[in-house]
């Protein structure tokens, strides 16, 4: 039974709430079983207060526009005939009359009973009303120039006997001029308050079309850069990923190479950036977490040297021999082995002569 009362209340009430942010007339359709929770969002078809009250003046003030206009086409009609001026004026303010009303009923229908859905959410898009709205006011604008230049510029209607037909169609029609000129002077009064009206929906439409594009403009493009290159001050060069690491395999610049200034460098290899260079030494040379010394020749960072555990295993017994033999003059001098005195025979002990 909630559930019903619940779909009834969104069918009966349009089965939208607006959001409470400003989001440029968009509105979130609900869940029926949450209210809480946005599952489509578009464009809000519905109209505010202000586009209420603007369409309403265009359709009243257009009404009395055409009002007005077909009595000064009845006394044209009557007397000598429907001039092309008057016919397009009433046809541009039939046109403007019909949009205004459209523009007006279809969004609140739809809003209502939930009929028309694609003209309305047609209706609803900030670009296609700003066009609207913009033609609109441009009928408007052109019969409202026609209907004033024709109330205010006639000679008939500053002077009766100054019109053109006065004195062929007698003095009833200059009797009924001054009616007549009266009627199409109002009409222009009303014609200027309907493009008043038009010209307001026009600047709250191209608000909300120049809101629109500023919430959905794309930034620039942006070209991805690859992660492996290395970013330095200097300018761009043409370099691989996998140049950063052409010199992986250099020795370290021994002391056998720092006095050589004229050896030549490599053609091909790059130069790193300062931090990073001083950043590898520091990594590179960190001492091994082997107290042993076993692996220190296997270690990146190791300088040629054998491992303490290694200079132990190889060592030669001779070394001393060989260090003691060089002190005393090389091979070439050799020391004569020291005298000792020979020791007697063993057996019995001799005496010596008297």
């Amino acid at each position: 039974m909630m559930q019903r009362l619940k779909d009834a209340r969104y069918k009966f009430s349009g089965a939208m709430s607006s959001s409470n942010n400003n989001d440029g007339g968009l509105q979130h359709l609900r869940n029926a079983n949450d209210d809480d929770t946005p599952v489509v969002t578009y464009y809000n078809p519905s109209l505010t207060k202000m586009n209420i009250f603007l369409h309403s003046t265009i359709v009243f003030f257009t009404f009395l526009a055409i009002c007005t206009m077909a009595a000064v086409a009845a006394f044209q009609g009557k007397w000598f005939g429907v001039t092309g001026g008057t016919g397009f004026t009433l046809l541009l303010l039939l046109l403007g009359f019909l949009l205004a009303i459209a523009l007006f009923s279809i969004p609140l229908i739809y809003h209502r009973w939930d009929k028309g859905r694609t003209v309305a959410r047609f209706l609803a898009q900030p670009r296609s009303t700003f066009i609207l709205h913009a033609f609109g006011a441009i009928l408007q604008a052109v019969a409202t120039l026609i209907v004033t230049i024709s109330a205010w510029a006639n000679p008939g209607c500053k002077n009766p006997d100054n019109d053109k037909r006065a004195k062929d169609l007698g003095d009833d029609y200059k009797n009924g001029l001054g009616s007549w000129c009266r009627t199409k002077k109002a009409s222009a009064i009303f014609d200027w308050f309907a493009l008043a009206a038009w010209v307001g929906l026009l600047v709250l439409s191209g608000l909300a079309f120049r809101k629109d594009r500023q919430n959905h403009k794309e930034p620039s493009f942006i070209p991805p850069s690859s992660p492996n290159r290395l970013e330095s001050a200097g300018p761009y060069s043409g370099v691989g990923d996998d140049d950063v690491f052409a010199d992986k395999y250099e020795a370290e610049p021994g002391p056998q190479r720092a006095g050589n200034a004229h050896a030549p460098g490599r053609p091909y290899s790059q130069g790193r950036p300062g931090a990073f260079a001083q950043q590898e030494q520091t990594a590179m040379s960190r001492p091994s977490v082997d107290a042993y010394g076993a692996f220190d020749g296997d270690m990146p960072g190791a300088r040629g040297e054998s491992s303490r555990t290694m200079q132990m295993a190889y060592s030669d017994p001779y070394a001393d021999v060989r260090a003691q033999v060089m002190e005393d003059g090389g091979f070439g001098h050799p020391t004569p082995p020291p005298q000792h005195a020979r020791s007697p025979p063993p057996g019995r002990p001799g005496y010596p002569g008297y």
